[in-house]
Parts: C-alpha cells; sequence; structure tokens
C-alpha cells in the first residue's frame, strides 16, 4: 500500500517503498515479531547486492522511525548475480541506535552485511 502520510508505517507501506525504491519484491510476510521480505536481486556484482542491503536497510529504518513495528527485518535474496541465495537481517535495535545516533551509517550497515548467510 502506498504511503498515506498518518505518521505510522506499516509493513505494507514499507513493502511499497521498498518496490519504489527498484526491489522486485516477491513476498512480505510477518512471521512471530519478524517482516520478512522476499525479493529476486537484480544485482550483477558485488557493489550492486550491497547497494540494496543498503536500501532494505534504510527503509527499515524509515519504517521504524515512523512508528513501525517489528523486531527485525529479514531479507531473502534469490538470484543473485552469484546464484547463490542469501538471507540478511536488520533489528529494530539497531534501528533506534542509529536514530539515536549511537551508530553511525557505516556501522548499522556493516552489522547488517555480517549476518549475511547462504539459505
Amino acid at each position: 500500500m502506498e504511503p498515506n502520510g498518518d505518521g505510522t508505517s506499516s509493513a505494507g507501506e514499507l513493502r511499497w517503498l521498498l518496490v519504489d525504491a527498484g526491489l522486485d519484491v516477491q513476498e512480505m510476510v510477518r512471521k512471530g515479531d519478524d517482516l520478512v521480505v522476499r525479493y529476486t536481486s537484480g544485482a550483477s556484482a558485488i557493489d550492486e547486492h550491497n547497494r540494496e542491503l543498503v536500501e532494505v536497510t534504510s527503509q527499515f529504518v524509515s519504517h521504524i522511525n515512523n512508528g513501525g513495528n517489528g523486531a527485525r527485518l529479514v531479507a531473502e535474496v534469490s538470484e543473485r548475480y552469484d546464484d547463490v541465495q542469501t538471507q540478511y537481517h536488520v533489528t529494530a535495535k539497531w534501528a533506534n541506535a542509529y536514530l539515536n545516533d549511537e551508530m553511525s551509517s557505516m556501522d548499522i550497515v556493516n552489522t547488517v552485511a555480517r549476518t549475511e548467510q547462504e539459505r
């Protein structure tokens, strides 16, 4: 759903923002306290994959900043440039640390990148 400006971000609005940012989102579901987004990567190299990771992180931070819920956002990536399916996650705790100037943008991105694993 397109953001409606009511001041509270929903999972549907987060999905819309990820699609609007150019990600090929296949699905967004809630699993317990987590939001899980499955997307097909358009990356043909690691730099492009990293830009997608930064975009997902940035949009989740915005979601949290706008009253959105979810303990973490788990990104499941398929058809990555090297045909390896991966997943990574960003937590609301990290998003709030960034928003409270307790983490830099580089810190949060590096923390998210360290969670990446093959699935």
